[in-house]
């Protein structure tokens, strides 16, 4: 059986203020009032909730607690799929966690991060679109769904919609292997050592112009564009630096003057 989630959380520390799941059987919603005095402007412009609307909410270990029995009772002794939409989710889990002062409930909180698996990278792959949020991705496919409202409990119907579309077209074999393919990590790039340097710039023509040394690309940028800009008014300071840079970079001509880096 799959039950969908979807979590809000404070915008810095992101811990859970409110959690969202539905499967075939039913749906879980609950607020969570640990956490008040960190919801920000920004975040009740995005989900609407407000430090008053979670007054008298269950704590954290209450609502986690609550969902843990919602599972229990929906699960019939059904084997049981967890799903998200993105990984934002698992982070909001694991954060919240660390705030658990009941360590049973914060181990239910940190082994169901570990068993979300994120339906992003199933949509993302089947719609040949990388980081398409799941309301856009479900238009795909319904036009007629209502704006997203980031309620937990409609975000996390929104989700089982889309991925029962999903189910219609897409290889459930090749989805499987997508949620559960082991992740490679990336080769961390070797660090490449910087060493200061002067800009020197000599004119390629004009062997009595004098040799310009330049202690920082502005400098030199602006020297640059007050030459530039008695010839073009429209140039941009921005379109002369990336000149300066890539003919620094490159030891080539730009503008008449031959750019090279001075190492010290």
């Amino acid at each position: 059986m799959n039950i969908y989630f979807d979590f809000e959380a404070t915008q810095f520390s992101e811990r859970v203020i409110s959690i969202g799941a539905t499967c075939e059987y039913g749906e879980f919603g609950c607020l969570v009032s640990s956490f008040a005095k960190k919801i920000t402007p920004y975040i009740t412009k995005l989900t609407g909730i407000t430090k008053e609307m979670v007054k008298g909410a269950p704590t954290v270990e209450e609502a986690f607690s609550d969902l843990r029995d919602w599972l229990n009772e929906v699960s019939n002794d059904e084997p049981m799929s967890y799903h998200c939409y993105g990984n934002t989710d698992k982070y909001f889990l694991y954060n919240t966690a660390k705030n658990i002062a009941d360590e049973e409930v914060a181990t239910f909180v940190r082994n169901l991060a570990d068993s979300l698996l994120d339906d992003s990278i199933i949509v993302s792959h089947y719609l040949g679109v990388n980081g398409i949020g799941v309301h856009k991705a479900l238009q795909h496919f319904d036009a007629t769904i209502p704006p997203q409202d980031h309620d937990s409990v409609n975000d996390a119907i929104i989700l089982s919609k889309l991925m029962n579309y999903m189910e219609n077209n897409y290889s459930i074999d090749h989805a499987l292997y997508l949620l559960t393919k082991p992740v490679v990590e990336k080769k961390k790039k070797k660090k490449v050592e910087k060493r200061p340097f002067n800009i020197v710039v000599t004119h390629t023509t004009d062997s009595n112009a004098k040799t310009r040394v330049f202690y920082s690309y502005n400098d030199a940028t602006q020297w640059m564009y007050n030459k530039m800009k008695k010839k073009c008014p429209d140039v941009k300071v921005k379109t002369v630096l990336n000149h300066i840079i890539k003919a620094t970079d490159e030891n080539t001509p730009y503008a008449n003057w031959l750019w090279a880096k001075q190492y010290l």
